[in-house]
C-alpha cells in the first residue's frame, strides 16, 4: 500500500509501476491492472492509448478470476466501496493500492488492509511530504475537505476565495480568469484529470455543505469531481463561491482560523 498526502505522486508512481514490472519481469503493459476508483475521462483514454490497461472498479471481479493479469493497481482506493475489497481480497497476484493519507473525502474512512486474509502480507509505503505543490496550497486543499485537518499556513496563501450572487456573475469571473491565463475547467465533467496547471479557477455552487466537518453534496460524485480538478492546480488556486454566503463564510473562517493558528 502507498500512502501519501494530495500532490506527493501517488497516482504517477503506480503508472511508473507498470513499466517497472515491464523492465524487471518482461510484463507488458496490459497485462497489468490499473483500477481507478475516481471518474475517467480524456487524461484516462490517452493513458489506454498508450497501452495501459485501465478498468473501473465494478470489473474487480472480471479482473481477480482473469489468467492473463500478472498484478492489479488501485489508484485512489480509499473511495473504493467494501464489497470490492472483499473480492480484491481473493487475488492471487501482488495488488499496489494507492491511498490518500489524512484526507477521508466525505467521511470515507475505509481501511484499505481490513479485508486482507491472515497469512498474506500487507507492505505500507508512506511518500515523504515533499509535494508538488505549494505547501500551503495542498494544506488549503485539505482543509477545504476537512476542516478539522491540523496545520497552519506558512506564508502567503495561493488561494482566492470569490463570492458571485448568480451564474451570470460567474459566468463574466471565469472569463475573466481565463484571459488571465488561469485554466477554467469543467468539474461536472471531470476535466483535467492527470494533467496539472499552474493556475485553476473552480467553481462550487449547488448545494455543497459541512458535516462534521467534512466537505458533502447530496450527489457525493460531485465531491469527488471537485477534488479531482482542485487538486490539478500547482501553484495557484481560485474558489468561486455562487449563491451560498453560508458556504463562503465557512471557508473564510476556515483560512482565517489556519492563518491565526500560527
Amino acid at each position: 500500500m502507498i500512502e501519501g498526502k494530495t500532490g506527493t505522486g501517488k497516482s504517477l508512481l503506480l503508472y511508473d509501476l507498470v513499466d517497472a514490472f515491464g523492465m524487471r519481469y518482461g510484463w507488458q503493459r496490459y497485462e497489468v491492472a490499473v483500477v481507478h476508483c475516481g471518474t475517467q475521462c480524456e487524461g484516462h483514454r490517452v493513458l489506454s492509448r498508450a497501452g495501459y490497461r485501465l478498468w473501473s472498479p465494478d470489473r474487480i471481479e472480471d479482473i481477480v478470476k482473469d489468467a492473463n493479469v500478472k498484478a492489479i493497481l488501485i489508484d485512489e482506493a480509499e473511495r473504493l466501496e467494501e464489497k470490492y475489497r472483499k473480492i480484491l481480497s481473493d487475488a492471487m497476484v501482488p495488488v499496489v493500492a494507492a491511498v490518500e493519507e489524512g484526507m477521508p473525502r466525505g467521511g470515507n474512512r475505509y481501511s484499505f488492509v481490513r479485508n486482507v486474509p491472515d497469512g498474506k502480507k500487507v507492505y505500507t509505503w508512506k511518500l515523504s511530504n515533499r509535494i508538488r505543490v505549494n505547501h500551503d496550497l495542498a494544506l488549503f486543499v485539505e482543509k477545504l475537505f476537512d476542516y478539522s485537518s491540523p496545520g497552519y499556513f506558512h506564508g502567503n496563501l495561493p488561494v482566492r476565495l470569490v463570492q458571485t450572487p448568480d451564474h451570470e456573475t460567474t459566468e463574466s469571473l471565469q472569463e475573466y480568469y481565463r484571459k488571465e491565463g488561469w485554466i477554467v475547467p469543467d468539474v461536472y465533467r471531470g476535466a483535467g484529470i492527470h494533467t496539472e496547471y499552474e493556475k485553476v479557477a473552480v467553481v462550487m455552487r449547488n448545494g455543497y455543505y459541512y458535516k462534521d466537518c467534512i466537505l458533502c453534496h447530496a450527489d457525493r460524485g460531485k465531491v469527488d469531481e471537485l477534488y479531482e480538478t482542485i487538486t490539478r492546480a500547482r501553484s495557484a488556486l481560485a474558489v468561486i463561491v455562487e449563491e451560498d454566503p453560508k458556504l463562503f463564510s465557512e471557508l473564510v473562517e476556515t483560512l482565517h482560523a489556519a492563518v491565526q493558528s500560527k
